[in-house]
Order: C-alpha cells, then sequence, then structure tokens
C-alpha cells in the first residue's frame, strides 16, 4: 500500500527496533502474514508499517510556533502535489517577520521535516492570516504601476530589498510581457529586483 515499508527481524522486537532507528518517528505497524517465494528469508518476522498522522505538516508547524512561543490556530487544505497551511495568531506581525522571512523560514523547515518523513514529497506553502494573498495582490498592483513608469520613462525601475517567494512572483508577472525583463541583484536571501525594458543585443 501506498505510503507503507516493509521491515524483518529475527522476532517482533528486532523488526520494530529496525523500523525505529531507519523512520525516527512514530509508526503504526502490522504483522505480515507469511507468503511463499517471497523477499525476505525464511523464518524471520515481517511487520508493514506506516506512520501516524501526528507527523503530518500541521503538526510539524505547530510544534515549531509554539516553540517560538506563539499560540496560534491553523487550519490546511490538501492539494495533489501541496500542502496550503494557513496561520492564525495574534502575534501574525512577528510571526511573519520583516520581509516575510520569519514566514519563508518557517516554511523552509516545514517541508526538509516534512518531507524527510514521508514517502510521498510535496511542496508546503505557508500563510498567516492571508498575508500571502494580501502580499500578491500589493505586488501586483506596485509592478504595474512600475511597468507604466518603465515603459514612459524607458529606464529601470527598481524594488528594493525583496524576499525570494516575492521575486519570483514579480518574475511571473513581468514575463507576461514580451516587452520587459527583469532581474535580481544583491547577496543573500533579500536582494534588489529590477524592471527594464529588453533592449536589442545589436544596440
Amino acid at each position: 500500500m501506498k505510503n507503507e515499508l516493509l521491515y524483518e527481524g529475527e522476532n517482533l522486537e528486532e523488526a520494530i527496533e529496525k523500523a525505529r532507528l531507519d523512520l525516527n518517528a512514530d509508526f503504526d505497524y502490522s504483522l505480515v502474514e507469511e507468503e511463499g517465494g517471497g523477499a525476505f528469508p525464511e523464518n524471520k518476522v515481517r511487520i508493514r508499517v506506516s506512520r501516524k498522522t501526528e507527523n503530518s505538516a500541521v503538526a510539524i508547524v505547530r510544534q515549531m510556533v509554539e516553540k517560538m512561543g506563539f499560540d496560534a490556530d491553523f487550519s490546511e487544505e490538501q492539494e495533489e502535489r501541496r500542502i496550503l497551511i494557513n496561520i492564525e495568531c495574534p502575534e501574525n506581525a512577528m510571526l511573519i517577520g520583516r520581509y516575510g522571512n520569519t514566514l519563508e523560514a518557517l516554511q523552509f523547515l516545514t517541508n526538509i521535516i516534512y518531507n524527510k518523513n514521508t514517502w510521498e514529497i510535496r511542496k508546503i506553502v505557508l500563510d498567516i492570516s492571508g498575508y500571502r494573498k494580501k502580499k500578491k495582490e500589493e505586488l501586483l498592483y506596485r509592478v504595474e504601476r512600475l511597468i507604466s513608469e518603465v515603459r514612459t520613462t524607458g529606464r529601470a525601475a527598481i524594488i528594493p530589498q525583496i524576499n525570494s517567494f516575492d521575486r519570483r512572483t514579480i518574475h511571473l508577472i513581468v514575463s507576461e510581457n514580451d516587452d520587459l525583463t527583469s532581474y535580481s541583484q544583491g547577496e543573500g536571501k533579500v536582494k534588489d529586483l529590477y524592471i527594464d525594458l529588453k533592449h536589442d543585443p545589436e544596440e
């Protein structure tokens, strides 16, 4: 079955210990009935193992947020390749962080931990009180104004100190315009982003 592994040992305790050392997480198991001609040697105990539901993405985020000292509520939306988690917290601004950096760090760690503890790789997207949606709407309005400015003046426009998530959003918006290009400059995760007219290489 999906998201299940098989382990074997000389006895039940050995098979369970192998699963525990391999997974490093809580799990449920059931004994596998003897089946002739299988991949395991004879006279071995076989167990079928699956992780417990508390190792979910929401549980991972909840544990990190609680360790940071925040009291929050969580909601989850499952998609085929993504899990969307929204966080509601009285200290939203602190949990989002400057330029959204705290939110980005939480999302990064959640993806690493979750996908290490599952057999099905999925993208975990975190949001806090609809921050990403509101930020995208603000970015769209801002970028549209800058696009108009670039076309009018013929000079590049700069958006300073943009995190990687917002940069990706802006690059996608700009890419929908055949006469424009966008690029980032700077070191680290927060960089300046430029919007400029595409220039003929021969110019």
